[in-house]
Order: C-alpha cells, then sequence, then structure tokens
C-alpha cells in the first residue's frame, strides 16, 4: 500500500521560524539585563534651555526727600535657580549715570538729557567679586545717586521721566563661587554665559 507523500515545508514557514527564535533569544537577553522591550523603548524629548535673562525683572523706585535724589536700582530673579550677574555696566553698576545708561527726560522736554559720559577700563577678566549672585525669588537693589555735577538740579523738578537701560555683559545660571575658573576667564566666548538687553521701560517720578 502507497504512502500518501510528504508536501515539502515552504520556504516561508522557515523564515518565520527563524524570524521568531531571533526575537526569543532578543527579548531573553533584554529581560536578563532589565532592558526594555522595543515595543516599550521611549525617546526623551530634549527640553529647552531655560533663559536666565528671560527671569530678570528690572524696575526702578524714587526715594523721596533723599539729598542728593536717589533712584534704586531693583534686580528679581523669577527664576527656579540662582543667577550671578556680571556688574560691569549691569543695571547694578554704581557708574549707570556716568556711563550714560540712565536716561533723563524732564517735564515739558521732548527728548532726554545730553549728560556727559565716560569711557572706563575694567580689570578683565572680572574676579568673582564683579559677580552679584541673586538666589530663586530673591532680588537685590543699587542706589543711583543723581549728583549736581551729573545732573543739573533744574532738571529734577516736576515729573520728570526716566529709563535705565543697557546689556547684561554677562549673566549665568549658578551661583558665583560654582563658575567654573575657564568660564570666568574669557565670559564672551563662555556657552555657560547669557548676554542680552535689558530696559525698565520709561518710568515718571514726582520732584
Amino acid at each position: 500500500m502507497r504512502r500518501p507523500q510528504q508536501q515539502p515545508i515552504s520556504q516561508t514557514y522557515w523564515s518565520l521560524r527563524l524570524l521568531a527564535a531571533v526575537f526569543a533569544i532578543l527579548a531573553l537577553f533584554m529581560l536578563c539585563n532589565d532592558l526594555p522591550l522595543p515595543s516599550t523603548i521611549k525617546i526623551k524629548k530634549k527640553e529647552p534651555k531655560v533663559s536666565a535673562i528671560a527671569g530678570l525683572k528690572l524696575n526702578i523706585k524714587h526715594t523721596p526727600g533723599s539729598s542728593p535724589p536717589e533712584i534704586v536700582a531693583i534686580v528679581v530673579n523669577e527664576n527656579k535657580f540662582p543667577v550671578s550677574i556680571l556688574s560691569y555696566e549691569s543695571p547694578l553698576d554704581p557708574l549707570v549715570v556716568a556711563l550714560g545708561q540712565l536716561e533723563i527726560t524732564p517735564a515739558g522736554a521732548k527728548a532726554p538729557l545730553e549728560l556727559n559720559k565716560i569711557t572706563v577700563r575694567r580689570a578683565w577678566p572680572p574676579t568673582r567679586e564683579q559677580l552679584i549672585t541673586v538666589g530663586p525669588g530673591g532680588s537685590v537693589m543699587s542706589s543711583i545717586l543723581l549728583k549736581e555735577d551729573a545732573v543739573p538740579p533744574g532738571a529734577l523738578q516736576g515729573k520728570v521721566s526716566m529709563e535705565l537701560k543697557g546689556r547684561w555683559q554677562a549673566v549665568w545660571s549658578i551661583r558665583k563661587e560654582n563658575i567654573p575658573d575657564q568660564s570666568l576667564e574669557d565670559p564672551f566666548s563662555s556657552p555657560e554665559v547669557e548676554r542680552g538687553k535689558y530696559s525698565t521701560g520709561k518710568v515718571l517720578f514726582h520732584f
């Protein structure tokens, strides 16, 4: 009695068996090494860098009755991390008036006063003594005295408009004692440093 002929196993069948075996070995390897399976691997998105300068808020206030007249610059750090500011040409620089960064427009005037400006040579590279650290949610103030040799007394009468503006020369998102020496030696080329403009906008004071 003749036996029925067996059909040859197709190539597709063996390919599927081989693929299943490879996947089983891969899954076993990942489980043994505590690795996620391919279907559960998640790609982490790179979080955008938070700008430290965007979190710095600037304001100026007038101290009534002061002699000489005093304006106070206030920098508030609204970031969730500390920042360190190079004082040079910042709102906290005691030379902001002499450097022409405080614009003063007397009552009725169409343009700011043309005040005498000076050119200064700063110690470079700066040291940590020229840096000011402001903690998260903290603030720092700087007094600006409008002395007669810098601002004519007659200009400070009635309603006077003022605007403090300039550029942050260097801002780090870290406390000054933790800034790497290499970054401090060359702030302008350091990738850890931010630079940018600042302005209070025009603020009206009554003298």
